[in-house]
């Protein structure tokens, strides 16, 4: 499951992942989303995922994951690229600095989020 938690200042992230290999690169580029780029829960947890590991040799790619400019330039080092329906099953809780509660879960997967602000 890969649980996560990160925190900066007075706001923390819990998130976590199933998929077995793809759990780690799953985790990160949400939590990178949620961190880096800013994104909402929803659209932090819905953005298209990649994935590559030692065996097989190729990468994983969600449809929307890499535009056109990319795909070629992997493929001209030689990356093979299979299209993948989905990776991971990312589902996160956001405490924001004032208190309030978000959670999102996951649309490849069965699972469901909700939270009760008091």
């Amino acid at each position: 499951m890969s649980p996560t938690i990160a925190w900066r200042g007075s706001e923390s992230i819990a998130l976590g992942s199933r998929g077995g290999s793809r759990i780690p690169t799953s985790t990160m580029q949400v939590l990178l989303d949620l961190m880096v780029d800013g994104d909402s829960l929803r659209a932090a947890v819905d953005r298209p995922r990649i994935h590559h590991q030692w065996l097989p040799d190729q990468i994983s790619a969600e449809r929307g994951a890499l535009d056109d400019t990319t795909r070629a330039a992997l493929e001209a080092r030689g990356h093979t690229i299979r299209e993948d329906e989905g990776i991971g099953e990312v589902n996160v809780v956001r405490r924001l600095s004032g208190g309030e509660l978000e959670a999102a879960a996951d649309a490849r997967g069965p699972g469901a989020a909700g939270v009760t602000n008091q």
